[in-house]
């Protein structure tokens, strides 16, 4: 029987141990994320700390691993090594260090939610705040305990609900949510009806008196067939409207019409890709001595102050630097306690 320690992105002072189920064995490992119960209803993203076969000795009965969430490590021994560190230096929580380490999104929690029995029938007099709550699920399929007390006023309905729990007047569900949120960008193409030559040029006719529109159609068409693929091809909704001048208003008109049709696609967060690496600037006589003596320093000692007035080309140094660690392989984390480089 495998175990695992299990880091929570919770202030607790231990870790807690898992039983690993016998068919995810074989795939899980430090560093990997996993969804394991905590308490009686709540269920939370855990990172894998260490894998182990020492059973408890007390007879506890340790809960079970829920799921797996990766196929490889979202996080390596060296960063678990760091956050360790960060944990004893700044005497906190390895959970707090691991809530701030790692996106929101790849943290899923369990939100507990509350359903009405539709069979329900009170045998004596429900209290004021009982019968809100009944009230309010009657009309809502499936409310969480944060909108319920939202609703009612009632800071503290745990209560409330546990009474109402053991009437068997509603059930509670909980259910893994994810807090990431992918990044959208809206395109736009002609609607598969209209994916013809004479269903267009009867369109083009047909809005003729709606002239922006017409010219807005036009315009499409006319950027679509400069991108090959003419009627099968789509254009970036902000794109199209910025490189065409016509208000969204109009696009709207053209849309409800059903000729051009928006749709999402997933877009990276990232704004920009890098296609190549400019090479480095020279440096000066003065820059290239200060390169050498940070250089000599570190042989012998771990840090090393260089010091220069704003503007007398420091970044390039660091930069020089970085990439003979780079070019040697090894990393770098470049911290910047300036609101831009100068």
């Amino acid at each position: 029987m495998k175990y695992a320690d299990i880091i929570l992105p919770l202030p607790l002072d231990n870790r807690y141990t898992y039983r690993v189920p016998a068919d995810m064995q074989a795939h899980i490992g430090q560093g990997y994320r996993v969804i394991v119960p905590f308490g009686k209803k709540r269920f939370y993203t855990g990172i894998v700390l260490n894998l182990h076969d020492n059973a408890p000795t007390d007879g506890f009965e340790m809960k079970e691993i829920f799921s797996l969430l990766d196929e490889e490590p979202i996080v390596t021994p060296l960063q678990l090594g760091f956050w360790q560190w960060i944990a004893n230096y700044y005497l906190c929580k390895l959970g707090d260090v691991y809530k701030a380490a790692l996106p929101s999104g790849l943290k899923l929690e369990s939100e507990t939610s509350v359903s009405i029995n539709a069979d329900f029938e009170a045998s004596s007099q429900l209290r004021n705040s009982e019968q809100a709550v009944l009230d309010l699920l009657s009309v809502n399929a499936k409310l969480t305990v944060q909108e319920l007390e939202k609703a009612t006023g009632v800071k503290n309905l745990i209560p409330v609900l546990n009474r109402l729990i053991d009437m068997e007047a509603v059930y509670l569900h909980e259910e893994i949510k994810s807090g990431f949120k992918a990044k959208t960008e809206t395109y736009l193409r002609i609607a598969p009806a209209f994916r013809n030559e004479e269903a267009l040029s009867a369109v083009v006719e047909e809005i003729k008196r709606a002239r922006k529109q017409q010219e807005l159609l036009v315009a499409f068409l006319d950027q679509l067939q400069e991108r090959g693929g003419y009627l099968t091809r789509d254009i970036p909704k902000k794109e199209f409207l910025q490189s065409t001048g016509f208000s969204t208003a109009v696009l709207d008109g053209v849309i409800k019409r059903g000729v051009i049709e928006s749709f999402a696609v997933e877009a990276s967060r990232i704004g920009w890709e890098i296609d190549t690496v400019a090479a480095l600037y020279p440096l000066n006589e003065h820059q290239q001595r200060a390169y050498e003596e940070v250089k000599n320093t570190f042989e012998t000692k771990e840090v090393c102050l260089l010091h220069g007035v704003t503007s007398s080309g420091k970044t390039e140094i660091y930069l020089h630097l970085i990439q003979e660690a780079f070019n040697a392989g090894k990393q770098v984390l470049f911290l910047v306690p300036e609101i831009a480089l100068t």
